[in-house]
């Protein structure tokens, strides 16, 4: 997600454009449900974890009886039915690897879910801001034509220096090069979004308005009970257990398997028939599966460790999150409750007093700047936040 933050606070940063009448309203419910809906990485877990099912009834299935029959031209023919006995608790441990398996596939299914979930917040989140970054840049423009347009009239009346005039100019037309940029960051953000789930980017949409209130930042016994149920680390443990049910198979293989044979014997000459039996069993003289068990025991050592170093990363990111969380909160709650309304009021103070000729031009471009940045941000707080309480639900699960 570190790609997304920088690209998305470059999309709210810009102030995008203009006066344009949105086509239709796009929910956060329904892009979240359009994209679950049509997710290809969502169909892809499913089919793995059917797949997976289907081998864990696969693995309860017994050897196949087998039918033979043996002719000697001259004399007998004969016909048995054989059967190989699994020994050792084959077939037991084959189906409990094999449910470890569907266990780590299922809780593939729910991280590509919190994948899925987590894209699309941050992109709508990035939608949002850019709308709002559109609303200040077309506010921004028109401040700037206005106090242009003051300062040529005091320009006309020999008030204020025409360098003024021209300055005044230049951030007007500045302003327009804003609007026009941002526009097209709006396009992009948009067509971020609806690529989640492969709708062209057409007409103009309308989005949530950005909240009032940001949603809390999780205690951290919340976050220890959800850690111990993130679904990736689930999928590791799942897997951890599978290699160790897999040791358990490669030590069953050791032992050998019986197989029986019973039929009828007929002699040919004279019709005589009578039946008979027979067992074999392989001598495990230079085949003890040594290789295999030592396989599995490494394949469990390696899948324990992928576990131990997930979980111990997963920390070190869930805290991280929580930091940017918490230093987002706190950025938009300064802008908002804090240096955007004294922002505002003292640049309304500073454009009077710049009509009745106490301050210069500077001061009200200074002030005029000084609110922008505070709403700006307004705007990066929110995005920053999102993109952190995203981050944290694709690792932990959806917070409520």
């Amino acid at each position: 997600m570190t790609t997304f933050v920088a690209i998305a606070l470059a999309i709210a940063v810009a102030a995008p454009a203009g006066a344009q009448v949105p086509d239709h309203r796009l929910t956060f419910e329904d892009a979240m449900a359009r994209a679950l809906r049509a997710a290809p990485q969502m169909d892809a877990a499913r089919a793995g974890h059917d797949a997976a099912r289907a081998l864990q009834r696969q693995a309860l299935a017994r050897p196949n009886p087998s039918v033979r029959f043996d002719l000697e031209p001259a004399s007998e023919l004969t016909w048995s039915l054989e059967q190989q006995l699994e020994l050792g608790g084959k077939r037991g441990a084959r189906a409990r690897a094999a449910a470890a398996d569907a266990e780590a596939a299922r809780h593939v299914v729910v991280t590509e879910s919190l994948t899925v979930r987590a894209a699309v917040r941050w992109r709508y989140a990035a939608a949002q801001a850019a709308r709002a970054a559109t609303q200040l840049a077309t506010e921004s423009t028109r401040l700037a034509a206005e106090i242009a347009a003051t300062v040529s009239n005091k320009v006309r009346s020999g008030a204020t220096p025409a360098s003024d005039a021209q300055r005044a100019q230049v951030e007007v037309e500045t302003a327009r090069l804003a609007e026009s940029i941002a526009a097209i960051d709006a396009e992009i953000a948009t067509a971020r979004l609806l690529a989640l789930w492969g709708e062209p980017a057409s007409g103009i949409l309308e989005f949530d308005p950005i909240p009032d209130s940001l949603p809390p930042v999780p205690e951290p016994t919340e976050i220890e009970i959800r850690l111990a149920r993130a679904p990736d680390l689930g999928t590791l443990a799942a897997r951890a257990e599978a290699a160790d049910r897999r040791v358990e198979l490669a030590r069953a293989l050791r032992v050998p398997d019986l197989d029986l044979e019973a039929g009828v014997r007929t002699a040919r000459a004279s019709g005589d028939a009578g039946l008979v039996a027979g067992a074999a069993i392989p001598l495990p003289l230079f085949d003890r599966s040594a290789g295999l068990v030592a396989a599995a025991s490494a394949e469990r050592a390696r899948a324990a460790a992928e576990l131990a170093a997930a979980t111990r990363e997963r920390r070190l990111a869930v805290a991280e999150a929580l930091g940017a969380m918490r230093r987002a909160r706190a950025l938009r709650t300064s802008s908002t409750t804090g240096v955007l309304p004294a922002a505002r009021r003292a640049y309304d103070e500073i454009r009077l007093g710049y009509e009745r000729g106490r301050f210069g031009y500077i001061d009200v471009l200074e002030s005029r700047r000084a609110v922008v940045l505070a709403e700006r941000g307004a705007i990066e707080g929110y995005l920053a936040h999102t993109a952190a309480l995203a981050d944290l639900e694709a690792m932990i699960g959806e917070l409520r």
